[in-house]
């Protein structure tokens, strides 16, 4: 008995090692996926407390490229008694408005402000936060924040 007891256990450790199996534990079940659902959206800073100042009648553009859609917000408030108008541009608008050969923009219009506050939702490509100085002799000079969120 006890020899056919030991070519047993002999037996059974030879066929684990001839399996190429040296643990005897089990092992685990694999993680869960990436769970496949749509990202949460994240708040992008494109810029902060940027300072701005720029002649009398001029104009001022913050260009910045969104590679989705966004809803991007924009504020602006001026430092001294200033007022400006602002508003959100396509290239092609931005230039036909500093030329003078074109008043629309995409969204975002406020002529004639100190302070502005306000959101769009853009699609991705693009864009200008454009600004025209409305004083009539004195420099505009104004600090302004913009971010995005895809």
């Amino acid at each position: 008995m006890r020899i056919a007891r030991m070519l047993s256990i002999s037996l059974f450790l030879f066929g684990l090692i001839g399996c190429g199996r040296t643990d005897t534990g089990g092992s685990g079940g694999g993680g869960g996926g990436g769970g496949g659902g749509p990202a949460l959206p994240v708040d992008h800073t494109l810029t902060q407390s940027q300072p701005v100042t720029f002649n009398a009648g001029a104009f001022y553009g913050f260009e910045f490229n969104l590679p989705a859609q966004a809803t991007f917000n924009f504020s602006a408030s001026e430092t001294t008694t200033d007022t400006w108008n602002v508003a959100v541009f396509t290239p092609a608008e931005w230039v036909s408005y500093q030329t003078g050969s074109g008043t629309g923009a995409f969204g975002g219009i406020h002529n004639g402000v100190k302070q502005v506050n306000d959101t769009v939702l853009l699609p991705a490509g693009d864009w200008f936060l454009g600004f025209r100085c409305t004083n009539a002799i004195q420099r505009c000079m104004f600090v302004f924040n913009a971010d995005a969120i895809y």
